[in-house]
């Protein structure tokens, strides 16, 4: 009767080591994508449409996102001042990151917004900009960092 127990908890235990398990995932990609939303800041705050365009992924516009709708978005066509994005949560795997945060402005409006970003070879880059819909958990594997 042992045996049978041994044996069952085996195929058990092999079952559960060739499932795909939840991955630890690095928090090194963390810093790189902080630096990706400050030089969006940046280039927000300053108006920068050529220097916003460089920050947008490749695949930003098979999206329809151009420097120009991020400005619209961000600033809307009152021409508001935009004061940066706040209460920063980074969820990430491979090359694909989500942040959800606050879009917030000088007038003190604030927006909760995300932002899909894309890794490539010059960093993290923006891919799409929206209002956030929902508050849906991330995928188990995700590294989520408030900030």
């Amino acid at each position: 009767m042992k045996s049978k127990y041994f044996v069952i908890l085996t195929l058990w235990a092999l079952v559960l080591l060739s499932c795909d398990s939840p991955r630890e995932i690095s928090r090194e990609e963390i810093p790189a994508i902080k630096a990706g939303l400050a030089a969006l800041e940046a280039a927000i705050k300053a108006r920068d449409l050529a220097g916003l365009d460089t920050l947008l992924s490749p695949e930003a516009a098979d999206a329809g996102v151009t420097a120009r709708t991020v400005m619209d978005f961000v600033c809307g066509a009152g021409g508001n001042e935009f004061a940066g994005f706040s209460d920063r949560q980074f969820f990430y795997r491979g090359d694909a990151a989500r942040v959800d945060c606050r879009l917030m402005m000088i007038s003190s409006e604030e927006r909760r917004i995300t932002l899909t970003l894309r890794k490539g070879e010059n960093g993290w880059r923006l891919k799409n900009i929206g209002i956030r819909t929902s508050e849906a958990l991330p995928p188990a594997d995700s590294t989520n960092s408030g900030d």
